[in-house]
Parts: C-alpha cells; structure tokens; sequence
C-alpha cells in the first residue's frame, strides 16, 4: 500500500479553468461543451494555475443594450440585432475543488472572497447543489465542490447555466431600455397624423427588434427545458437546481 505523506497532502490544491464562449471553435480544438440554446456557441476550457486564476483581475462586460436603441432611434443603423458582446466577451473562471480530506483548511473562505471581490463583482452570489456536489456561482466566476467523477457534469452545468443567465440579463437590459421610446410611440395605435409619418422607420426598426427579442426569449424557454439529449442526468438536475 503506497504510503501518503501529511507534507504530500497539504500540497493537494483544486483546479483551475478559464471558458471561453466562441461562435466557432479554433482550427484543431475541441469544445468543452456545444451549446444549442439560447444561442449558438463552443466553450473552449483551457486549464489555468490555481494560483493565477485567483489573481486574475475581473474583465468588466460592458453593457450595449442602450446603445441598440439609441442608434435605432437615431436611425443610424434599423437592421441591426442586438449585438451579442455581452454572451462572449468575458471568460469564466471556474474553479474546481475536489471533495478531499487534503486541501487547505482556509480554502473555502479563500474561493468566496474571490467570487466577490473587485468593484466590478457581478451579484448576488448563487449558492445551490445536490446531495454530493455544491455550486457557488456568478456571472464570471464559479466555484464547484464534488468528487472527480461528477466534475464534468457539474462544468457542464455551470458553464451552460452562465449563458442562459447572460442572455437573459442582456434581454432584460434591452426591455428596459426600449420602454421608454414604446411609451412614446402609444399614440401612434390608434390614429397617426401626417407629422407622424416620419416616425415609420424608427417604428419598423423597433417592431423588428421586439420580434427578435421574443425569439430570444422562447429560445431562453427552451435551454431552461434542458431538452439536448448530449445532456447528462447529473448535468441537468444541477441546472435545474
């Protein structure tokens, strides 16, 4: 029987990786994980030194819903979708933390500083899991306790829950940032003066654009549903939860 020494196992540190969501996977590389819905985009893991992961600074997402609507209104651009930046511009850390008798007794303080700290820390904190396995998640940033063997359904989850909530925060930006000029087009329902005419592109631009977002929606509806039979049984009772 091998013999482990107590200096091998403080040693035992958990394991780092940085997802990055592509619309097309690079030449040569495989996918962590395709996701179908909300959207369409390859996860590419790649895995990091724990230490760096934790010292890596937050790359803040930058918010473009506002600037859709600015530039339909101003006619600049009415054919244009909601830019999907927010979905691919920043990486996900993950950190993965085996079950183990052997890690650093001050490593789960550490990991959940590091979920929230910055001025840039995305909240709240999701906290969830299952009987053996436990998530804590933000939108840039998760960590994942549970033994090797459910490790990977478990990145799975994670990794395509992140994209469902991106997309549905970047939704939720866009309706806010339309219902003002909504409001203001209330008028034209009912009767619309020659003055008012001048309005039709802008009209059309935004009745289009609400026609994308309800497809975006329903497309959310269905990653909730979970319904990719590539899905593990673990992997979807984690997104569930």
């Amino acid at each position: 029987m091998d013999v482990i020494s107590p200096t091998a196992v403080a040693k035992v540190e958990p394991l780092a990786w940085r997802v990055d969501f592509v619309p097309i996977p690079p030449a040569g590389r495989e996918p962590f994980v395709v996701i179908k819905e909300p959207v369409n985009l390859a996860a590419m893991a790649e895995a990091v030194d724990f230490s760096v992961a934790l010292a890596e600074p937050r790359t803040s997402g930058k918010s473009t819903a506002r600037d859709v609507v600015l530039e339909i209104m101003s006619n600049r651009h009415p054919e244009r979708n909601v830019p999907k930046e927010a979905l691919t511009e920043r990486p996900l850390l993950i950190v993965c933390s085996p079950l183990i008798s052997g890690l650093a007794y001050d490593i789960e303080p550490r990991l959940e500083a590091w979920l929230t700290e910055g001025d840039d820390a995305p909240m709240p904190l999701i906290r969830t899991g299952l009987r053996t396995s436990r998530v804590l998640w933000t939108s840039d940033r998760a960590v994942i306790y549970a033994p090797p063997e459910q490790m990977h359904d478990a990145m799975n989850a994670v990794i395509r829950f992140t994209v469902t909530n991106r997309e549905a925060s970047r939704l939720e930006s866009m309706v806010a940032a339309m219902w003002p000029v909504l409001d203001k087009h209330v008028p034209l329902t009912h009767a619309v003066t020659a003055r008012q005419r001048r309005l039709q592109p802008i009209v059309n631009a935004m009745t289009e654009q609400a026609a994308a977002m309800m497809s975006t929606f329903l497309r959310l509806e269905m990653a909730l549903e979970q319904l990719d039979p590539a899905f593990t049984v673990g992997s979807k009772r984690l997104g569930a939860e």
